[in-house]
């Protein structure tokens, strides 16, 4: 007679869902749990962000290393710029400085301590001073709503997730570290539509149209060197998302799209000589 074992019933031992089932559902709670965290934690930035003491953020700016500023004759230009557009922005941007960088990229930030800073490359391709006034109200209203101290405060958010849950010699870190990011720039194009739109209102009310609003935008976007990433790989709107939107809204709120341009100085393309 032939011995046939019984199957054990109830053995905690043995489960009865496929291995690779049960791994799925634990990373898909693992993904969950970190992503609820990173919501619980950003929404607690943004919640802070408004009551951090102006002296502490200029004790966060002063530890951030920047080169000087070269160009001296179009920062204090753009310093005057600003002071002009101030006295009519929807917000209080607070006290900017204003710098100009040698950098190969048309590029203008915002930084803690209201620093602006804009690219060499950008001033020189601007056509108007009217496309100069709205990139710079863009960067006011960031400073206005303490975006930079926003970003500070979701990447120290990443960190601070990545250090507890993520090895990064572990196969996990390709499944939560995308997410994770992928949360932060949406984050990011939100507050860059706020940007472009606080730019936009101080640009009406400085120079009663919206004349030169779309213009670095439609440039960034017919230029070859600067092909836009996938909408859901960028912390920015595409550029002519970004054209559509604000021609929209010039049409539909303010009723005040073209108007005659404000030239730049007859001295604008007189430049210093690079630093070595």
């Amino acid at each position: 007679m032939k011995y046939v074992p019984k199957p054990l019933e109830g053995n905690v031992n043995v489960s009865r869902t496929h291995p690779l089932k049960e791994l799925l559902l634990l990373c898909g709670g693992v993904l969950g749990l970190v992503l609820a965290a990173y919501l619980a934690l950003g929404f607690a930035v943004d919640w802070i962000v408004p009551y951090v003491p102006q002296e502490l953020e200029e004790k966060i700016a002063a530890k951030i290393p920047m080169p000087p500023t070269k160009h001296k004759r179009h920062a204090e230009y753009l310093q005057q710029l600003a002071e002009s557009l101030a006295e009519n922005a929807p917000n209080d941007a607070g006290s900017v400085t204003l710098g100009v960088m040698e950098m190969g990229e048309e590029n203008a930030f915002a930084l803690p301590g209201g620093r602006i800073y804009f690219t060499r490359r950008l001033l020189e391709n601007v056509g108007s001073e009217n496309e100069l006034a709205m990139i710079l109200a863009h960067e006011m209203g960031h400073c206005a709503n303490r975006d930079h101290l926003r970003s500070i405060g979701r990447g120290l958010t990443m960190a601070l997730l990545a250090s507890f849950l993520i090895n990064s010699d572990d196969a996990v870190e390709y499944f939560i570290g995308p997410s994770i990011t992928l949360g932060h720039l949406s984050h990011s194009r939100k507050r860059e539509e706020l940007a472009d739109r606080h730019g936009l209102e101080t640009l009406v009310a400085t120079y009663g149209h919206g004349g030169g609003a779309t213009e670095f935008f439609s440039r960034i976007n017919d230029n070859e060197e600067y092909k836009h990433p996938p909408k859901y790989l960028s912390s920015h709107p595409a550029p002519h998302k970004r054209v559509s939107y604000l021609e929209e809204s010039l049409a539909e709120i303010y009723g005040a799209e073209e108007g005659e341009l404000t030239p730049l100085p007859d001295w604008w393309d007189e430049w210093e000589e690079k630093s070595p």
